[in-house]
């Protein structure tokens, strides 16, 4: 008898269990649509859906050169078509940092008084306090009450300023954030 090696032998790799890897395989190109039945021909389909489809694998050059309807706003389709859609982040940040802070946002003043009591200042950081436990809290439009007071007691401290942007942003309000923000940026 000679010594040869012995072939090391996987017990998993039965025939059964080749059969079942390969079926499952086939599953997921069947299930993720590689190998789905009519993809390519858009068997399956309705009108619609082949047409949209055609449209996707070769755009029409008359709906992609087509000139707009006159009046139509190219912004609200297309956001590149503003230059400011382009710009970059600094310009972006020195844009609101220049912009002057509009009254109506936030009930705060374009230009905040330069002195500030003690007990205004005292005040704010109650109302801060409140403000920031109510955003804490999950409740936000109190949050934003409570910092826009705060606000109005110490218009000079950023971290109030922050904090009410913060809370604006939370709730949708992107216009009282972004200003919020940029009052933050002139503060600091």
């Amino acid at each position: 008898m000679t010594d040869r090696p012995r072939r090391h032998t996987n017990s998993n790799t039965t025939p059964a269990r080749i059969r079942a890897a390969s079926a499952l395989i086939a599953a997921a190109l069947l299930i993720g649509g590689c190998a789905a039945p009519g993809a390519r021909t858009g068997e399956g389909l309705s009108p619609l859906e082949r047409l949209a489809q055609r449209q996707i694998d070769r755009p029409a050059t008359q709906t992609t050169t087509a000139t707009p309807p006159q009046g139509l706003d190219l912004t609200a389709i297309d956001p590149s078509a503003d230059p400011r859609a382009r710009a970059s982040l600094d310009a972006a940040l020195d844009h609101f940092a220049q912009a002057p802070l509009p009254a109506s946002v936030g009930g705060a003043e374009a230009h905040p008084p330069a002195a500030v009591s003690e007990q205004d200042r005292d005040e704010a950081l109650r109302r801060y306090i409140a403000g920031r436990s109510a955003l804490v809290g999950g409740d936000v439009q109190e949050a934003i009450a409570r910092l826009d007071e705060a606000s109005q007691y110490d218009p000079n401290e950023p971290s109030i300023w922050r904090t009410l942007a913060d809370a604006h942003w939370i709730s949708g309000d992107r216009l009282a954030a972004y200003a919020a923000y940029a009052q933050t940026i002139r503060l600091e």
